[in-house]
């Protein structure tokens, strides 16, 4: 018996987020989340972040009054602009501040 290791008993973890939301809500706080906020990907922010890439990639094309836009020019602004959508999305990089539309309601309209 005597030969024997008596083991610790194993404690529970400390569940930090559950405490910091115990606390923010005696402040009168909104809960935190441990998954990010997902990103929506407006059509606003689409045109913007498709404007910044133009400026970027073709600088010349607002510049000169006969610019000609070939092709593999549109294929690689398409790239660019998917790529930076996907870093927004994945959390990567921020999100341009842009002004969105106001949404149209969904659902079937009340009666009166």
């Amino acid at each position: 018996m005597s030969d024997e290791i008596t083991s610790k008993r194993q404690r529970s973890p400390i569940n930090a987020l559950k405490v910091l939301n115990q606390l923010r809500e005696e402040k009168g706080l909104p809960r935190v989340s441990t998954k990010p906020r997902a990103v929506r990907i407006t059509p606003e922010l689409k045109k913007e972040i498709t404007q910044q890439e133009i400026q970027r990639l073709f600088p010349e094309a607002l510049v000169e009054p006969h610019y000609e836009f070939n092709e593999d020019q549109a294929k690689k602004l398409v790239r660019e602009v998917e790529f930076r959508l996907a870093k927004i999305k994945s959390g990567k990089e921020n999100a341009p501040n842009v002004d969105s539309a106001p949404r149209k309601p969904r659902g079937r309209p009340r009666k009166a």
